[in-house]
């Protein structure tokens, strides 16, 4: 067997399965849950194109799987990053299974898992670009429940994703041209104009991102949570990949700059419009386009320290996403709408709940105690040594998002007339004490947390 067989075809196969079952959510959410843990675990203890042993039995996971002439690669060092992504997936089963959005959702969960994983696996790369379309057309089905007809949000978000298809495929073709004339400095240029703007429409970087709070606010916020989870995730990685594989690209004069010119938009502009808005999910995706932003000043860095907080960064956003989705979903279900006015009172009676909200918000900032403080402030001293005045205007946009969350913690917890007392259920507290465990957890303990992740920089050799 080989690896991408058990990481690839294999949960796309049970994908199958459970879609004849997806009337039963509880059953598809179990299976899903339980399948993605085991695959985590596989990638967490078992090595790739390694020969070991399971008692007397010699095993070995063969790296490569050929299909229609091209293949399917998955290294012993891409374990870390396996192990990460099917435990992100298995968290997300669980809520899914709690929540249920509609019956579709968990086995298309991991089909665009699964085709993520290929979109990164695949020889040559510019076959990833496809799985990746391939993955947000599936996701569509989730976004718009039968039914329902698409709104504004969920169409901008399929033009810029389809947009970012030819776009790639053109950088494919002028890399191989620079490959063939390395000192053609017109090619060298179309190829980094062409990436770029993949990228750009992929990620949805300033100013394409006007899709993440319009879906945000379209969507079930468990189905947008996992969207916003994924995709930008993978993203980024094939964003190394490219940069790993191509020197005088990742030495290129205007890289620094552009990274963190974005970053800073993304950031400021993020954090300010997170404070002037009126409902708590589109106030989230503006937190999640400031937590984009600092991704891109870490890879700006092109250092160990970059390199480092940019994978430690993953965990604490993922947490926090999950918490909110979660949070959001239970507070629609307990009858508040997820405006900052409709939600007024609710913390007296869901403390855990909003506190829960509030602590994920909070990551967001960077502020001491939270999972992102060991990784923020690393980012804004390195930037502090090059530009001073992008370092003010990033602190702007992290006071932006800190006002917005001042509003809805004084919403939160605003005098009702009521006694305090927990109205959460018993799993709704206990999954919601779990989470802000880890999150402070992560923000005390940051060695021991961010260990384990920082072997996925193992993947980029070629970089710090």
């Amino acid at each position: 067997m080989s690896a991408p067989w058990f990481w690839i075809i294999l949960p796309m196969v049970f994908a199958g399965i459970l879609w004849l079952l997806r009337n039963n959510s509880k059953i598809t959410g179990i299976v899903s849950m339980v399948l993605q843990a085991i695959l985590a675990g596989l990638a967490a203890l078992m090595p790739i194109g390694i020969s070991t042993r399971i008692g007397p039995i010699p095993v070995e996971i063969a790296s490569t799987l050929s299909i229609l002439g091209r293949r399917l690669v998955l290294e012993n060092a891409d374990r870390s990053y396996l192990a990460f992504l099917f435990a992100v997936g298995a968290l997300w089963a669980l809520i899914t299974m709690i929540i249920k959005p509609h019956r579709s959702v968990v086995p298309l969960q991991m089909v665009i898992i699964s085709l993520l994983v290929a979109a990164r696996a695949v020889e040559p790369f510019l076959f990833g670009a496809v799985l990746v379309e391939i993955a947000v057309l599936v996701s569509i089905p989730m976004l718009v429940p039968p039914g329902t007809r698409p709104g504004r949000g969920v169409l901008r978000y399929l033009i810029f994703q389809t947009l970012a298809l030819p776009v790639i495929l053109l950088a494919g073709w002028a890399f191989n041209i620079v490959q063939i004339y390395p000192e053609n400095q017109a090619a060298l240029a179309r190829a980094s104009i062409f990436l770029g703007l993949g990228f750009a429409f992929w990620l949805g970087v300033f100013p394409f991102y006007t899709w993440i709070p319009m879906l945000s606010e379209e969507s079930h916020p468990v189905v947008n949570g996992f969207i916003l989870s994924f995709l930008p995730f993978i993203f980024l990685m094939l964003g190394l990949d490219f940069l790993n594989g191509f020197v005088w690209l990742r030495q290129g004069t205007y890289l620094v700059s552009v990274l963190q010119v974005t970053g800073v938009l993304m950031i400021v502009t993020g954090g300010i419009w997170a404070a002037f808005q009126q409902t708590l999910v589109r106030m989230a995706a503006y937190a999640l386009i400031l937590d984009t932003g600092f991704l891109l000043l870490a890879l700006s860095l092109q250092n160990q320290v970059g390199m480092e907080t940019f994978a430690a960064n993953w965990i604490p956003r993922q947490l926090s996403l999950i918490l909110l989705a979660y949070g959001f979903s239970t507070l629609q279900q307990h009858g508040y709408s997820l405006s900052v006015a409709g939600v007024k009172g609710s913390g007296v009676k869901y403390p855990i709940l909003t506190a829960a909200i509030a602590l994920a918000f909070l990551s967001f900032t960077g502020l001491p105690l939270t999972g992102t403080f060991a990784i923020r402030e690393p980012i804004l001293g390195e930037l502090s040594r090059q530009s001073i005045v992008m370092t003010v205007w990033a602190l702007v946009g992290v006071a932006g998002l800190l006002v917005g969350l001042l509003r809805v913690l004084f919403a939160f917890f605003a005098f009702s007339g009521r006694d305090w007392r927990s109205g959460e259920n018993w799993y709704e507290g206990l999954i919601f004490i779990a989470g802000m465990v880890l999150l402070l957890g992560a923000g005390l303990f940051p060695a021991e947390f961010f260990k384990g992740i920082l072997n996925m920089l193992e993947s980029f050799p070629n970089l710090p």
